[in-house]
């Protein structure tokens, strides 16, 4: 750590009282120990000096880096009326208020308020930025910010500029096809509806073909620049992602049948994108990272279907095998979509952290939550989240519910009322909704449900270790005793 340099400072103040006179000597005591180095008269001027050259050598002296104003009432009114040598400091200091080269020289200390609360300052500091040392309960924040105004140390500091994100001088992806196809599907489903299998392939392979066109590129070799590539990158396909979403509420919403394995056979493609493209050294986050757009797309797909209650939907989703084609499955087995979680979290947290200096506690949730549309709202989206991790829990698999700290909920630490599950008190819901959690009947699910709940590990939570808000356990949400128990 470098030695600061040591900065000169020179105080003028009226010597309105002893009180007054003991508060600027205390105040210059503190600043000499924190290594001010300051001049004030009752060290510095001595019997026989010149009392005006002395104040205007300490103006003009290009050793002394700043001027402390003391500004109590009796100081205001000198200056003001250019009375005695508060007065003939003021003639001397108000050019070089004025100059662009002092503007900063010159600083207000501000002990005094009227009535009104308003600082008293003099009229040709009224308009300068001033640092409040007239309140007890605030002067030690305020003399900090004093201390690194002195030393150039500001709390919060000017980010060195970086790059324009690549993205920007990038030919923008087309997103005509797909705009194209949200607008025709509302037409087909009218007049042709027994042809919607042709054209939900086509929309989703011209997303596919969309989404395929982009390369994840960082500007630089730290966690936080690969993070920063994500972000770009999910702000780019951001346009496709709205058009799925337009189009799979139309969709859904008609309640028209269509073959789901084209939906399948989709996010099978989708994840040919996982592989590296090229020749030469790939990084984990190039292809990661695209399970971004799929961990979201299917998100979406869960929220519409819950939104329009169109449960064999959601029941397709959850029950499909995906015969991904990444290069990690190169045994062609059938996985679930607990494969389609984001892994990208490390990443996203440095970038938070580092670039834009902030914490969230779920990095994830925060670049979900933040680029929402309206036809899904956020509490939408984060029942969808909660419903494929409970789903993943009945089937012994993990997915972690990254928004579940936006739930709205009554007990903000307890987590997990979503209302597909508290209503199957009621046998009518229960009879539409068991397939959705992979039951055939409603004795094999209580029977799950009592299973969860006799575990030692019963009383094992989710949640993120820095929230006092946990995710309830799936038979704390639903009793096993009153599932079905009423019509």
């Amino acid at each position: 750590m470098e030695e600061p340099e040591t900065i000169k400072v020179f105080i003028s103040y009226s010597q309105t009282n002893s009180n007054h006179q003991d508060w600027t000597i205390r105040l210059a005591n503190r600043l000499r120990h924190d290594g001010v180095d300051v001049v004030l008269d009752k060290w510095d001027l001595k019997p026989g000096h010149d009392l005006h050259k002395f104040m205007e050598s300490m103006v003009s002296d290009v050793a002394i880096k700043k001027v402390l104003i003391i500004c109590d009432k009796t100081y205001v009114d000198k200056a003001n009326d250019r009375r005695g040598g508060v007065g003939t400091e003021t003639e001397i200091i108000t050019p070089g208020i004025y100059k662009a080269s002092d503007q900063e020289k010159f600083i207000p200390i501000v002990t005094e308020k009227d009535e009104d609360g308003t600082p008293i300052l003099p009229v040709y500091l009224k308009t300068r930025l001033y640092f409040d040392l007239s309140d007890e309960s605030s002067f030690e924040n305020n003399y900090e910010e004093l201390l690194r105004n002195l030393f150039n140390r500001p709390s919060i500091s000017k980010p060195a500029l970086g790059n324009p994100p690549k993205y920007l001088f990038q030919d923008a992806v087309n997103t005509f096809k797909t705009s194209f196809l949200v607008n025709r599907l509302d037409n087909q489903m009218e007049r042709n509806p027994d042809r919607l299998n042709g054209l939900i392939q086509e929309f989703l392979d011209c997303v596919f073909e969309e989404m395929n066109q982009f390369e994840i590129v960082s500007s630089g070799s730290y966690r936080s620049d690969a993070g920063k590539a994500l972000v770009n990158f999910s702000n780019q396909y951001t346009p496709i992602r709205n058009d799925f979403i337009l189009f799979f509420q139309k969709l859904i919403r008609s309640q028209l049948n269509f073959d789901f394995d084209i939906i399948i056979s989709f996010f099978e493609k989708m994840t040919t994108l996982l592989n590296s493209k090229g020749n030469g050294s790939h990084y984990a986050y190039q292809y990661e990272g695209f399970l971004l757009p799929i961990h979201e797309f299917f998100l979406y797909l869960v929220a519409l279907g819950l939104k329009y209650r169109s449960y064999e939907f959601i029941e397709n989703l959850f029950s499909a095998l995906y015969f991904t084609r990444d290069r990690e499955n190169y045994q062609n087995e059938g996985r679930d979509y607990t494969y389609f979680i984001s892994r990208s979290i490390e990443d996203l947290t440095q970038y938070y952290v580092h670039i834009e200096q902030q914490r969230y506690t779920s990095p994830l949730g925060h670049l979900f939550t933040s680029r929402l549309m309206k036809e899904v709202s956020k509490q939408e989206l984060v029942e969808a989240d909660l419903l494929c991790h409970y789903i993943a829990v009945l089937k012994k698999k993990y997915w972690f519910p990254y928004l579940y700290i936006y739930f709205e909920q009554g007990n903000y630490r307890e987590v997990g009322r979503i209302e597909i599950l508290y209503r199957m008190i009621s046998r009518k819901h229960l009879e539409k909704v068991k397939r959705v959690f992979g039951f055939e009947t409603i004795e094999s699910f209580k029977q799950r449900l009592i299973e969860l709940k006799s575990n030692p590990d019963r009383n094992q939570q989710f949640g993120f270790s820095d929230r006092w808000d946990r995710i309830l356990a799936i038979f704390q949400v639903i009793d096993p005793d009153k599932i079905g128990s009423q019509n």
